[in-house]
């Protein structure tokens, strides 16, 4: 339990970087469509 809650922090942490690093919502659709 201990390891997955890690994980799910580390994950939102970059979930924050990555939102954070984004400059629009257009390029995030456009990586998903590819």
């Amino acid at each position: 339990m201990s390891l997955t809650h890690r994980y799910h922090i580390r994950d939102f942490k970059f979930f924050q970087w990555h939102r954070r690093n984004r400059p629009s919502p257009n390029n995030e659709a456009s990586k998903t469509k590819s």
